[in-house]
């Protein structure tokens, strides 16, 4: 068994100590709440169409437009980014199993 050490060469060394030394990439910056949720886009509630929420959503949502939103948005804004947020998130996951009920039905 031999304990001698590899011999030192220049080739190669520069790219193992980069790819060794490499700075960390930062991860892509989260959005905050408020930069996903409590922005106005400029969407009028008249152009939307009307649905039913439950009482307790509405006073959560509600809650949130006016303290943390400080009546900088209205409630059919928040519901919409959060609908928005919603389908950017899973829009894959959605287009598959549509995809997979769709072919079901042919």
């Amino acid at each position: 068994m031999s304990i001698m050490a590899e011999p030192f060469s220049v080739e190669g060394f520069k790219e193992k100590f980069d790819a060794k030394y490499q700075p960390k990439k930062d991860k892509p910056k989260q959005a905050s709440y408020e930069e996903l949720f409590l922005v106005n886009k400029l969407i009028k509630a008249r152009d939307g169409k009307a649905t039913y929420i439950s009482k307790e959503h509405h006073e959560r949502l509600l809650s949130i437009v006016h303290l943390i939103g400080n009546d900088n948005i209205t409630l059919f804004e928040l519901l919409n980014n959060i609908i928005e947020q919603h389908f950017e998130q899973y829009e894959t996951e959605i287009k598959k199993k549509f995809k997979e009920r769709y072919k079901a039905l042919l």
